[in-house]
């Protein structure tokens, strides 16, 4: 991996042929970093603190049970992007974990990917997603020449159900029991941005 600095604050990799988003400092001051194994204590932190706002809508959530749960999620999530096949990044204020984006399911036939993001409660309103989504969104389009992005939440995320909307995404249908979450089996509402569609 060959690291080259492309911006103030904007550190990059060329890996398999496709520039990443290894760190970036936000305009907030808040940054978005590639999740390593030794931060799985921060990151197992982050995830009990935010438990009861994301574990109904978030999978790995109601999984992670212990600091060895968070860090055998990271080995995953980092075999993957090893494998140009997603990218994690923890949400940072300091030395705190607030939050997680990720882009995956990357299919360079089909030329779509998937994001996904989730904050911590107190944090909610700070536009930090937006700034976060708006980086993956132009990484996707613009750098890994991808075609299409989606989004999938629950049909009761209220929260979650604005946000595609609110950069222009189809809702595209809902998949009745779809998936189980925490114990409840929900509806997944799929949305789709195409790259002519994005501003």
């Amino acid at each position: 991996v060959r690291l080259t600095l492309r911006a103030t604050s904007f550190f990059i990799a060329t890996h398999q042929g496709d520039d990443m988003i290894l760190e970036r400092v936000l305009s907030s001051g808040y940054k978005m970093k590639i999740l390593e194994r030794r931060e799985y204590k921060e990151f197992y932190q982050y995830v009990e603190r935010d438990r009861s706002n994301s574990e109904n809508w978030v999978p790995f959530v109601s999984k992670t049970k212990s600091e060895a749960d968070a860090e055998n999620y990271i080995i995953k999530f980092l075999e993957l992007f090893k494998n140009g096949e997603g990218y994690f990044w923890g949400l940072w204020d300091g030395n705190t974990i607030i939050g997680l984006v990720l882009i995956k399911d990357i299919d360079k036939n089909l030329s779509t990917a998937e994001i996904g993001y989730m904050i911590d409660k107190k944090y909610e309103g700070k536009k930090i997603v937006k700034e976060t989504c708006d980086v993956m969104i132009d990484f996707i389009f613009n750098e890994l020449k991808l075609d299409k992005i989606r989004i999938c939440c629950d049909e009761e995320n209220m929260k979650s159900k604005k946000f595609p909307e609110s950069y222009g995404f189809k809702h595209e249908g809902t998949i009745r029991k779809d998936i189980k979450i925490n114990g409840r089996i929900g509806n997944t509402m799929y949305w789709g941005l195409l790259k002519e569609e994005y501003r």
